[in-house]
């Protein structure tokens, strides 16, 4: 997905200067120009999607969704996946032994 942005001139890729391995992306402005024609649409959509709920089943919905939103950030950080399938691979290995 990154590289057909990039592709369309939407999206920037450069190496991030404090960790090498990551890399940091960054609308172009043709891509923010797209971001802010669909913003509406978004929007609408998203209220489209809720509107079964009542207001308090959608104040809950988007409490968790941000909980897990938060408790996945430490996965954001370069090789965190990488490092937790290493990880569970020694596990298992550990507890075939």
């Amino acid at each position: 997905m990154v590289e057909r942005l990039e592709k369309r001139g939407l999206l920037s890729r450069d190496v991030d200067q404090e960790d090498r391995r990551a890399r940091v992306l960054r609308l172009t402005p043709e891509g923010m120009a797209l971001r802010r024609r669909l913003r509406p649409r978004m929007l609408a959509a998203n209220c489209r999607a809720i509107e079964a709920l009542t207001e308090d089943e959608a104040r809950t919905l988007l409490a968790l969704l941000h909980r897990a939103v938060q408790h996945h950030a430490t996965l954001i950080s370069p090789g965190a996946g990488r490092r937790m399938r290493r990880i569970a691979t020694l596990q298992r290995k550990e507890a075939v032994s």
